[in-house]
C-alpha cells in the first residue's frame, strides 16, 4: 500500500534536519530540569537505600548530566546539524539512559516495594522523554535501549530477590510497546514537518505569482506605466487611510487631487498612444501583406513558367 502523502526527498531531508534542531533544544530544556527527578528518587530511597549508594548514584548522574549539557551547548553554539552532530548527540542520549538505568545497580535490591516504585519511575522517565525525542526517534531508540540494557543487567545482579524478574519483565513490556507506538507517531510527525515546509514554499510561490498578476493587471502592456486599475487601487488606499484616521489630512488630500488630475490627463494620453500604436501596426501589417502578395505572385508565375513546354 502506497503512502497517500507524497513528499519529495528534499522536503524529507529538510524535515529531518528541522526535527533534529527541535530535538536538540528540547533535550537541553529537559536536561536542565532533570535534577528535579534526582531529588524525587533520592527522597523515595532515603529510608530504604543506604545513603552512600544514593550519593554515588547522584555523583555519577551529575557527571553524565554535566557532560551532556556541555556537549549540547557546543552543538547549539555551532548550529545543530544532523550530519555533523549525530554521533555526539547519540552519546548524550545514550549516557542519559545509562544514568537512569544505573538505578538498578545502586538503588534497587533493598526493598521490594521500593524496587517497584523505582521501576514505575523509570517507566515515567521513558514516557516523559517520548515527547522530547519524537522529532528525532533514532536518539530515543538509543536512550531507551541503553536504559533497558543497564537496568536488565542490574536486575540480573539481584535476581534472587523477590519479584525482581517481574519488575524486569514489566519494564521490558513497557519499553517494547512504547517503542512500537512511538515509531508510527514519529513518522507522522516527520511527515507533518515536511508538509509544513512544502506548504511554506508553496505559499511563497503563490505570493510571488499573485504579486506578478497584480503588477501585470495594474500596468499598461504597451507603455509599462500604471493603468486605470492602478489608479483605482491608489484611490482605494487613500480612502481607507482617511477612513482609519477619521480625517483627510493634507497629504491624503494632495494625493487624492493628484490621482484625480492623473485620471483626467491619462485618458487623452492613452487615446493618443493607442491611435499611434494602431496606425503603426496597421502600416506594418499592410507592408507585410504586400510583401507576402508579391512573393506569392512571383512563386506562382515561376511555377506556371516551369510547366509551359519549351521550344526546341
Amino acid at each position: 500500500m502506497t503512502d497517500p502523502l507524497h513528499i519529495s526527498e528534499v522536503d524529507a531531508a529538510t524535515a529531518r534536519q528541522n526535527g533534529f534542531v527541535q530535538w536538540v533544544y528540547a533535550l537541553r530544556r529537559t536536561l536542565i530540569t532533570t535534577p528535579v527527578g534526582w531529588l524525587l528518587v533520592a527522597w523515595f530511597g532515603s529510608k530504604a537505600v543506604p545513603h552512600d549508594l544514593i550519593f554515588m548514584w547522584l555523583g555519577v548522574f551529575a557527571a553524565v548530566w554535566a557532560g551532556g549539557l556541555w556537549v549540547l551547548w557546543g552543538v547549539i553554539r555551532q548550529g545543530p546539524s544532523l550530519v555533523r552532530h549525530r554521533t555526539r548527540t547519540f552519546w548524550v542520549a545514550g549516557s542519559d539512559g545509562m544514568a537512569w538505568g544505573l538505578m538498578a545497580w545502586f538503588l534497587m535490591g533493598h526493598d521490594p516495594i521500593h524496587d517497584a516504585t523505582l521501576t514505575a519511575m523509570l517507566c515515567g522517565v521513558i514516557a516523559i522523554n517520548a515527547q522530547v525525542y519524537v522529532t528525532f526517534i533514532r536518539a530515543y531508540y538509543v536512550m531507551v535501549g541503553v536504559l533497558w540494557l543497564v537496568f536488565i543487567t542490574g536486575m540480573l545482579r539481584i535476581a534472587d530477590h523477590p519479584h525482581t524478574i517481574d519488575y524486569a519483565a514489566g519494564l521490558s513490556v513497557f519499553v517494547g510497546l512504547t517503542l512500537y507506538y512511538m515509531r508510527n507517531i514519529a513518522k507522522r510527525v516527520a511527515q507533518g514537518i515536511a508538509l509544513q515546509l512544502a506548504n511554506v514554499s508553496l505559499t511563497e510561490q503563490l505570493r510571488v505569482a499573485l504579486q506578478m498578476v497584480r503588477l501585470d493587471a495594474a500596468t499598461d502592456a504597451l507603455t509599462g506605466q500604471g493603468n486605470r486599475r492602478a489608479l483605482d487601487e491608489l484611490l482605494k488606499q487613500q480612502m481607507e487611510f482617511a477612513a482609519q484616521t477619521g480625517r483627510l489630512d493634507f497629504v491624503s488630500a494632495l494625493l487624492a487631487s493628484l490621482a484625480i488630475l492623473l485620471a483626467l490627463l491619462a485618458f487623452p494620453v492613452f487615446s493618443y498612444v493607442q491611435r499611434r500604436a494602431e496606425k503603426a501596426a496597421r502600416a506594418e501589417a499592410k507592408e507585410t501583406l504586400a510583401e507576402l502578395t508579391k512573393r506569392i505572385e512571383y512563386d506562382m508565375i515561376s511555377k506556371f513558367d516551369a510547366m509551359l513546354p519549351r521550344a526546341c
